[in-house]
């Protein structure tokens, strides 16, 4: 995995635990699947798709490009 990934997978960590959202609330607010956002926090997928980081950033109060 590169440096970059997981940094990103980091800071999509982190801004998930601050926002004290449960995954079940995340899927309601950005229509992914809650299986999605927890392969993307565990690292288990490679890729996550750049409207998967802006639906989820939206949900969480930080900008897409944090």
């Amino acid at each position: 995995m590169s440096n970059e990934i997981a940094e990103i997978i980091k800071r999509l960590r982190d801004c998930i635990k601050e926002s004290e959202l449960s995954y079940v609330e995340l899927e309601k607010r950005t229509n992914i699947a809650k299986s999605s956002i927890q392969r993307y926090v565990s690292g288990s997928t490679k890729k996550i798709p750049i409207d998967a980081i802006q639906a989820i950033a939206n949900a969480v109060g930080v900008s897409p490009e944090y």
